[in-house]
């Protein structure tokens, strides 16, 4: 007796309680195969149509073409629709006070659909930054600065906070003077009440907000063992180095749920992949805290398009370093070959370079990513070329 082919068979419905159907679900073949199913007529085939046969062999939706609200109308799923449960939930309520934090979602979701049918289809993302609007915070000096003019080289528009007005101004003109576009807004991350001015300022400018580097910082006091830290030097470090962060992130990510999705790097440091061998206990926890946060952050808003990554520089020029290295030569030659393979410092640009990736569209599958910048981890001992 001729056994049939199990692959040939019709697949089974499942019982299921019923949930919404985006609209999405309702546009060309996609509309006649959800009509199949809930009409009951070839019940079995339904899913074969492109649309939705597409979505359930790469696991996900087809794309939210101008990102309508989601239907009203149910349907049964069937097995092959059930990677389609995800995106048929709607929305959580708003909260008060939240830039409408229902619809935002459902944006997000959408932008995110449309970003992931552009890859799957071979469509070329979007390499550079033009028309973003970038927050940067500590952007009057060293990183802050080289990023903020990179992204406007780019063609994104930035917004650049720091607590030295003279500073801040300074590197808006330089960056109008080469033809981009820039905002500065004096604001210190401490504060609550700054984090919301500073993007509530990005949005009356710009309109929107596309993406975020958390960057401002201090260094404390390097050299000083863990247990001789001064109370005072501690607080002041966490506060600026990771609840800064932490404050920023709380401000910017409804902005950017309203816009559909976006980016956050987080600057932390070598320091926050290990530990710190020149005294600097208070400053290697704070950066340890920033990844610990931007990966749980990735967790929870990646299903809204928003991707949170940090880098992790290694020993560069900046306000921080030299004048260390100029004070101890000799003991950040060692410090550098321990933690550089290339045995130099890095540059500012070099760094922002990665950022600017890390912002872009084209790192669009990354998150959730601590990402050093450092010239390779150490100097091979007793090796020649």
């Amino acid at each position: 007796m001729r056994r049939r082919d199990p692959s040939s068979r019709s697949p089974r419905p499942v019982r299921a309680e019923p949930v919404e159907v985006p609209s999405f679900l309702l546009e060309g073949k996609g509309r006649d195969a959800v009509r199949q199913v809930q009409g009951g007529r070839n019940r079995g085939q339904g899913w074969r149509a492109p649309a939705l046969r597409a979505a359930w062999v790469r696991g996900r939706a087809p794309a939210l073409r101008g990102i309508p609200p989601v239907s009203r109308m149910t349907f049964t799923p069937f097995a092959p629709f059930a990677p389609l449960a995800p995106f048929a939930r709607s929305a959580p309520p708003a909260r008060e006070g939240a830039l409408n934090a229902a619809p935002r979602l459902d944006i997000a979701r959408g932008a995110c659909e449309m970003r992931r049918r552009r890859l799957s289809e071979g469509e070329p993302l979007m390499h550079g930054l033009d028309g973003k609007v970038i927050l940067v915070t500590g952007g009057t000096s060293g990183l802050g600065a080289a990023t903020a003019r990179l992204l406007a080289a780019r063609g994104a528009r930035v917004a650049l906070t720091g607590r030295r007005r003279a500073q801040g101004e300074a590197v808006v003109a330089e960056i109008g003077a080469a033809g981009g576009e820039a905002l500065f807004v004096e604001a210190d991350v401490t504060k609550a009440a700054d984090c919301a001015a500073m993007v509530a300022r990005t949005l009356e400018r710009f309109g929107r907000l596309d993406g975020a580097f958390n960057n401002a910082g201090i260094s404390g006091r390097p050299g000083t063992p863990a247990a001789r830290i001064e109370e005072e030097l501690w607080n002041a470090v966490i506060a600026t180095n990771l609840t800064g962060v932490w404050l920023s992130m709380k401000h910017e990510i409804p902005a950017l749920l309203a816009a559909g999705g976006g980016a956050i790097v987080n600057n932390s440091s070598i320091y926050g992949l290990m530990g710190s061998d020149v005294g600097h206990a208070a400053y290697a926890a704070a950066k340890f805290g920033v990844i610990g946060l931007t990966k749980t952050a990735a967790n929870d808003y990646g299903r809204w398009g928003i991707r949170v990554n940090a880098v992790c520089p290694g020993f560069c020029h900046s306000e921080m370093v030299d004048p260390q290295v100029e004070a101890r030569p000799d003991t950040f030659a060692q410090v550098i070959r321990r933690h550089s393979a290339m045995n130099r410092l890095g540059e500012a640009n070099e760094v922002a370079e990665a950022v600017a990736w890390l912002l872009s569209d084209a790192s669009s599958f990354v998150s959730g990513v601590a990402l050093p910048v450092q010239g390779g981890d150490a100097v091979p001992i007793g090796m020649e070329a």
